[in-house]
Formats: C-alpha cells, structure tokens, sequence
C-alpha cells in the first residue's frame, strides 16, 4: 500500500510519478481533489483509479460509486411531506439504504457504463 498525502492540488503531479514508479495495482481519490487533473493524471500513468465523487467516471476516472443523490432527495421530500401533514418523526419508518451508482469509464473516458437504477418506490 503506498500512501500518498497531499496538502495541495500542486502536489498531484508529484505525487502521480511517485506512484507511477511503484505500480499500485488502484488509487482510491478523495472527492476534495479536482476530479479532472486526477483522471487525466491517472491516465498518463496508467494508474487505475476510483472515487466516491459520482462525476468521477464522467471526467476520465475508472471508476466511481456513489449514493444516486436524486433518489435520496426524492426520499426525503416523503419524510418532509409526512411531517408537514402531522406526522410524528419518531413513528416513521427507518428505510433501508439502496444501492448507489457504480459507473465506470472506457479507456480514454469515451463511453460512460452506468448502473444506477435504483429501486422506485
């Protein structure tokens, strides 16, 4: 495992031939990082990357995955709609989390795969 801590977005470059020289087999990328300059750096030295940030494999990442924030948003209106109509806080049920989307890039970023359909209901 290498550990790579950057305290700014300059230190990317830096970091990336670090890593480049010692061939992790994946980096997992924080979503306080510029998602773009981290694909495009991860692509220049063939470093297979992933991230929590959604727009991650949109931008030339691998991979990413990630609550499908819509659906959540959707959930909750129901809760703030139950309450606004009388409804106790504490009588609703809790939910259980559904799956968030996986979506993952072709080499070069081209083609988007996506599977984030979540259950409606």
């Amino acid at each position: 495992m290498i550990d790579a801590k950057l305290v700014r977005a300059e230190e990317l470059e830096a970091a990336f031939t670090d890593m480049g020289k010692e061939r992790p087999d994946a980096v997992i990328v924080q979503p306080s990082l510029p998602a773009k300059r981290v694909a495009e750096l991860a692509t220049k030295y063939q470093i297979p990357t992933v991230s929590t940030l959604g727009p991650f494999a949109e931008q030339g990442g691998l991979m990413s995955y990630s609550p499908v924030l819509d659906y959540l948003y959707r959930r909750a209106a129901v809760y703030v709609d139950k309450i606004l109509k009388g409804a106790k806080p504490g009588d609703l049920p809790v939910e259980q989390h559904r799956p968030g989307a996986v979506a993952g890039s072709t080499p070069g970023g081209l083609e988007n795969l996506r599977a984030d359909a979540p259950a409606k209901g």
